[in-house]
């Protein structure tokens, strides 16, 4: 038997896990010895709380009279590793709603960064390039790539900024970085691709290409989408292979792996060395959003009802789990698959096995589906930035979909990145300021708070994480998340 927490507003109780109640929103009384009881049943129903700890059990109801996934779901007593008490199982009356959330109190601990002050501890060093003179900024294997309109590039240390090599291509304001291939750096500029080796700056290879709609690395390839065909190219600039897409197809590229939709429903993945089919698979109706997971993939697909549907390396359906709203944003790594879904009652977080399908959690979120970011997936968290009258993060945890906490910020959040191994990077806008003017807050998510907060700047956005580059009107700056 394990102590829980009582809500001392409400006098609900919960698992010793929780640190907010999931009826009334008031922050948790520590467990006590008069909390102490026994382990309760763990056929339960849903938890329908606002702001709380929700886990669902062996019987879990998606709001369809479709079968879900064979196995049972999980929790923390099931899974290796777990990281939720048995006792964070709730029961919650669905018929009776939630009292209004109340939001947690800001972090008091939070302090500001000024990007100005070389002095300043998150501060590692800056460089300065104003946005008229720049044309690209990337992040890529621990290096800062700019590039000048005048094409002048440049290759950066991350930790410490000292140049690596510099080299020159055609000017050219819309030029691009693409995904590092081989370790070369691909910079596409006048109409020219050229792969520079990321060592010296000595162009490998080059090649004519258009600006693609998308771009992955793959092994030695570069794979890219331009208008109806993906193509596949060596650092030497040799077009590997290419396939031609019918105007009833359309290209996806996920984690390398590139796959064709063809009419709607119907799924090719194909081999990134050579473009040949790999397996063939006709999912039963329209195909949505498609993200890799473990050795597969996890398709949205229309039949008719909305649901996701998991695939192995060969394309063998594992898994499907009924969706009962709209599907908004769906992220995958191998250790979980992460879903924000739009339903009757307001915004849900699924957290699903990427193997099984089985269905971990269902934490409810503050505000419309619409109004959230994309989750990140970190070492052993999803996290998810929502706007709304609540804004901030929920935390989750992977491997049990127990809610950890929340972190409240005064500002809707407009990018979210990750930081490895437990830190996210969040982008959001100062209100009140003429012009507009951003922050940038680097958070913990284990333990949850927020670490600091850059004084806003104009213009200021997200480069990368590995390392923390920012940019704003006057040029960029390396920052250090755990200062």
């Amino acid at each position: 038997m394990s102590a829980q927490r009582r809500c001392e507003a409400c006098e609900a109780k919960w698992g010793p896990a929780a640190r907010w109640c999931g009826r009334c929103g008031e922050r948790l009384a520590p467990p006590t010895a008069r909390d102490r009881g026994p382990r309760r049943d763990r056929t339960v129903l849903l938890a329908a709380a606002a702001i709380g700890v929700v886990v669902l059990t062996t019987t879990v109801s998606t709001g369809s009279d479709r079968s879900g996934p064979t196995a049972p779901p999980l929790t923390a007593a099931d899974a290796a590793g777990g990281d939720a008490d048995p006792d964070d199982i709730v029961v919650v009356d669905p018929a009776s709603p939630p009292l209004a959330a109340a939001a947690p109190p800001p972090d008091a601990a939070m302090r500001s960064c000024d990007l100005d002050d070389l002095a300043d501890a998150c501060v590692s060093w800056q460089l300065e390039l104003p946005t008229e003179r720049r044309a690209a900024l990337a992040v890529t294997r621990g290096r800062v790539v700019t590039v000048e309109d005048s094409g002048q590039v440049n290759v950066r240390a991350g930790a410490t900024g000292e140049l690596r090599w510099q080299t020159e291509v055609p000017p050219d304001p819309g030029a691009r970085v693409l995904p590092t291939v081989a370790s070369t750096v691909p910079v596409l500029a006048d109409g020219t691709l050229r792969f520079l080796d990321l060592g010296s700056g000595a162009a490998i290879g080059d090649t004519a290409a258009p600006v693609p709609e998308h771009a992955v690395s793959a092994e030695a390839w570069l794979l890219t989408v331009e208008g109806p065909a993906i193509r596949a190219r060596a650092v030497t600039g040799e077009l590997a292979w290419q396939r031609r897409l019918a105007p009833t197809e359309r290209a996806v590229l996920t984690s390398g792996a590139p796959y064709v939709v063809a009419g709607g429903q119907r799924l090719t993945r194909l081999f990134g060395t050579t473009g040949q089919d790999r397996w063939q698979q006709d999912l039963g109706g329209l195909i949505g959003r498609l993200v890799a997971s473990a050795g597969g993939a996890v398709a949205q697909v229309a039949a008719p009802q909305e649901q996701l549907i998991g695939l192995d390396a060969r394309g063998n359906q594992g898994w499907a789990v009924p969706l009962d709203g709209r599907l908004h944003h769906l992220v995958a790594d191998d250790r979980s698959v992460a879903a924000v879904v739009e339903t009757v009652d307001g915004a849900v977080l699924l957290v699903l096995d990427p193997l099984t399908g089985t269905v971990r959690g269902r934490v409810p979120l503050p505000g419309t589906a619409e109004a959230t970011l994309t989750p990140v997936l970190t070492a052993d968290r999803v996290v998810v930035a929502h706007g709304g009258e609540l804004p901030g993060l929920s935390i989750v945890g992977a491997r049990d979909g127990a809610l950890r906490d929340r972190i409240a910020l005064r500002e809707r959040p407009v990018d979210l990145r990750p930081s490895p191994p437990d830190e996210v990077v969040v982008l959001v806008p100062s209100s009140g300021t003429r012009p507009p003017r951003r922050s940038v807050l680097v958070a913990s998510v284990d333990p949850p708070r927020v670490r600091w907060r850059t004084v806003p700047s104009s213009g200021l956005e997200i480069v990368g994480t590995t390392p923390l580059v920012v940019a704003d009107a006057d040029g960029l700056t390396v920052l250090d998340p755990d200062a």
